[in-house]
């Protein structure tokens, strides 16, 4: 498992989900590349990537319409 940065700003901080972002693409670029290397194509692990966090945000009763998931 990759290590995800700590936030670097407090909770409620505007800009933290910036931070969250840039803190979660690297593990996201490993992810994709670990994908690519298993098989699949670097377009079908974007996809299912953006598909799980949907439905984790839909499973939290939020939608990706609102500002944050």
């Amino acid at each position: 498992m990759t290590n995800v940065p700590a936030p670097t700003v407090a909770a409620g901080d505007e800009s933290r989900h910036l931070f969250c972002q840039m803190a979660i693409e690297i593990p996201l670029q490993d992810l994709i590349q670990a994908a690519v290397k298993a098989g699949w194509e670097e377009t079908e692990g974007l996809t299912a990537i953006i598909e799980v966090a949907d439905t984790l945000c839909w499973l939290t009763g939020r939608t990706r319409s609102s500002t944050r998931c």
